[in-house]
């Protein structure tokens, strides 16, 4: 055999070698998607970087249970909590990778696929909890679906985490001057640095795995969180005071891989759909319940709750909207009216 044929030879076998790995990786990330297509028993993949006590893990489960029942077990959910595959941003990135399949994240964390979904961090947005309902249930919702499929994301709904608040250790602050300089940690979201360096703090992005060891060694003095998530995830234990600024509504966008979505049939797309109208359901009650049942625990325990005053209120409030201004041609400023004019 000569020397050009069996080069021409080893090629081929090269060639063959190389398509057959990368069908073994096609095939064993699309392995759900192709059960899914034809009739057989899928599995989603459910991430998520809360813990199991949480409005919005449990919110999860329920979601889990439905679907399991109405689909009579061809759609089996395996829930990923904990953080256990990463924070929002690597949850979102799990979801193009094909690792994940579903989440549920903070809609501010989408604003590094797409600017206008910044607007979901916006300090003082809605003016209260309805309103922040009626908008991602009307017109802003549908229009926020229709941007994340632009991005490659398949929005089903939106989950519920509570208004969030400010919890400080070893530090008291009822006005703006009085978080100066603190060290809070905040979501890897460029609109709530943008805010708290506004108030004077001092933001640190750190992941949401990461806040309890940050709070424990100082590296931060406080976060932003709803109540309820402070307590669940156990950071009541690293806090001394908390001020109720009521700064941040917090639809959480509830999204699922484009990839999974289309290899669903049209009946398990339905049993999904429901499946995500119960976890809002039940996320949206625990959530709505947790909130004074937790002040009630800190309290308790000899800690301190602060309600600003009405003057610090309209300071929080008028710096709020400082940067919504400021973030206004970014997100859009029809997109930011449209979500305004649900205040009522």
């Amino acid at each position: 055999m000569n020397k050009k044929v069996l080069a021409i030879l080893l090629a081929a076998a090269l060639l063959i070698a190389v398509c057959a790995g990368c069908a073994a990786k096609e095939t064993k990330q699309d392995a759900s998607a192709s059960n899914a297509s034809s009739g057989g028993t899928v599995t989603i993949r459910y991430g998520s970087a809360d813990s199991e006590d949480t409005a919005v893990v449990q919110g999860l489960l329920a979601f889990e249970k439905y679907v399991e029942e109405a689909s009579n077990g061809t759609i089996q959910v395996e829930p990923y909590i904990n953080g256990v595959l990463g924070g929002d941003r690597e949850l979102c990135e799990g979801l193009q990778l094909g690792t994940v399949d579903m989440t549920m994240v903070l809609g501010a964390i989408l604003g590094n696929y797409d600017p206008s979904f910044n607007i979901f961090a916006l300090p003082y947005l809605w003016t209260s909890k309805q309103a922040s309902y009626d908008a991602i249930e009307g017109e802003f919702g549908q229009t926020m679906i229709e941007r994340a499929d632009a991005i490659g994301f398949k929005l089903l709904g939106f989950g519920d985490a509570g208004a969030y608040e400010i919890g400080l250790n070893g530090k008291q602050a009822a006005t703006v001057a009085e978080l100066s300089g603190i060290k809070l940690r905040v979501p890897e979201s460029e609109v709530d640095i943008a805010f708290f360096k506004a108030l004077g703090a001092s933001p640190s992005p750190i992941s949401f795995s990461e806040t309890y060891t940050a709070l424990e060694q100082g590296v931060a003095n406080g976060l932003e969180l709803p109540v309820e998530l402070m307590y669940s995830s156990q950071y009541f234990d690293t806090l001394t005071s908390i001020t109720m600024t009521n700064h941040f509504q917090a639809p959480f966008p509830i999204l699922m891989s484009n990839n999974m979505w289309n290899s669903l049939s049209a009946d398990q797309q339905q049993i999904v759909l429901d499946g995500i109208a119960k976890q809002i359901e039940v996320n949206r009650e625990i959530a709505a319940d947790a909130e004074s049942k937790a002040l009630k625990v800190f309290e308790d325990s000899g800690k301190t709750v602060i309600y600003p005053d009405d003057a610090a209120m309209a300071e929080f409030e008028a710096i709020g909207k400082q940067v919504q201004e400021e973030y206004r041609d970014k997100v859009g400023s029809d997109l930011l009216d449209l979500a305004a004019s649900y205040n009522k």
